[in-house]
């Protein structure tokens, strides 16, 4: 996703993490889970989840923003869309953007949402981003949100020279782009969670990373 901030494009998806560099708490949670019909990945970013998620469900929704979906990159090993490669791999699954998924009607038994809100800029964001999400649960559908809290590209963004404190969070500036990061410990997380409309079942650190299992809470009567 793209967000404008201070006069400079954040450029989301270039926070993204190849397959190689997926958190072993988050496959291991992935792989204890029971199969499913209709399982999300929303911010799939680089694929870096999408084998263990597969693994899971019958069919699986990818959703990233149409820029992240389109273009070619190296995905689990080759260079190719996003598109192109769950069509070829998985073709009971799809691949949808941002926009189209707020639109689409399929509900889910089972999703993910890894490492998406802390590059998101924007509190009012981060919460739109979750009650979408939300609106697209079954009743007592699991969700993972994941976000790092800690690690050395955090540690070294606040001293950067092109670093500037934004919100809850640093802005940093290129000549082109610029990337946020926001250290999201598993309080905030479950906090954002609670406002969006879900009740937290678990949270978990592992590695600098925070783990918050939620499900949606039922609609008042």
């Amino acid at each position: 996703m793209r967000y404008r901030v201070r006069g400079v494009i954040v450029r989301s998806e270039n926070a993204a993490k190849p397959a190689a560099q997926a958190s072993k708490a988050v496959r291991d949670w992935l792989r204890r889970q029971p199969n499913v019909a209709d399982a999300l990945d929303y911010g799939c970013g680089k694929l870096r989840y999408a084998v263990d998620i597969a693994a899971r469900a019958k069919r699986v929704t990818f959703v990233d923003s149409a820029v992240q979906i389109m273009r070619p990159q190296c995905l689990l090993g080759r260079r190719t869309t996003i598109l192109d490669l769950v069509k070829q791999r998985w073709p009971s699954s799809r691949v949808l953007d941002a926009g189209a998924f707020r639109g689409d009607a399929r509900m889910y038994d089972l999703a993910l949402c890894a490492n998406v809100l802390s590059a998101i800029p924007s509190r009012r964001a981060r919460l739109d981003v979750l009650r979408a999400i939300r609106q697209r649960l079954k009743p007592n559908a699991l969700c993972l949100l994941v976000s790092q809290y800690r690690n050395s590209d955090f540690a070294a963004a606040a001293s950067r020279p092109d670093a500037e404190p934004y919100q809850d969070g640093w802005l940093l500036r290129g000549r082109r782009v610029a990337s946020f990061y926001a250290p999201l410990g598993a309080a905030r997380l479950g906090a954002m969670a609670r406002h969006a409309g879900f009740s937290v079942r678990e949270t978990s650190l592992h590695d600098g990373a925070a783990l918050v299992v939620v499900v949606p809470e039922a609609d008042p009567a």
